[in-house]
């Protein structure tokens, strides 16, 4: 019962991608997630892909609920993936209903610190959904990075919508960067004219 239920689980993960595949012009390739470590501060995740499929530091990884983090290293064939929740990790993220931009922080155990720009301000409630802004580049906006769970003194405690604890299938995905945000915008180019041959 238990495999079946992961079985459902991982095909649902699958299913879920490729759909994003078809949408998402950033998407650079498809691996699996083998380990991550879940005792120690240091969030880092091993996977299956590497340099042979495009696969380079800082690039952003995403599961099919939400954002996993960034590539930090990578070989031939497998990548270590710095997680959201490790605490060298910072995402600029909104609101999902509002825009209201803030920054999430991971805090090192599973849990992510969010923070308003505006100090003074802290409107955050239970249940608010927290994307990806797209701000200083790196990651594409709109992808689900977690969900406020409480209010802190300066911000909010939330939990990831993606656990890499259960995340099986992911992809890597190219930065958002000035050059690939117009790639994405642009029409593709006319062909150039060909000349009539002389006379």
């Amino acid at each position: 019962m238990v495999a079946t239920s992961t079985l459902q689980e991982e095909n649902r993960q699958l299913k879920a991608l490729l759909k994003l595949q078809e949408t998402d012009k950033t998407a650079l390739a498809n691996g699996y997630l083998l380990t991550s470590t879940s005792t120690s501060s240091k969030r880092i995740a091993l996977l299956s892909i590497g340099r042979n499929l495009g696969v380079a530091a800082g690039q952003p990884v995403r599961g099919a609920d939400g954002l996993i983090g960034r590539v930090l290293s990578s070989g031939p064939s497998v990548s270590q993936v710095l997680l959201l929740t490790d605490v060298d990790n910072i995402v600029p993220v909104r609101r999902a209903r509002d825009g209201l931009p803030a920054l999430a922080y991971g805090r090192g155990n599973g849990d992510l610190d969010i923070r308003t720009l505006n100090i003074a301000n802290n409107p955050f409630k239970p249940g608010d959904i927290l994307v990806t802004s797209g701000s200083g580049g790196l990651y594409p906006p709109n992808i689900p990075v977690g969900i406020v769970v409480r209010r802190q003194d300066d911000g909010a405690l939330a939990r990831p919508l993606a656990d890499p604890g259960k995340v099986d299938a992911v992809s890597v995905l190219r930065p958002y960067t000035p050059d690939n945000i117009e790639a994405q915008r642009a029409p593709p180019s006319p062909p150039a004219p060909v000349p009539d041959p002389a006379p």
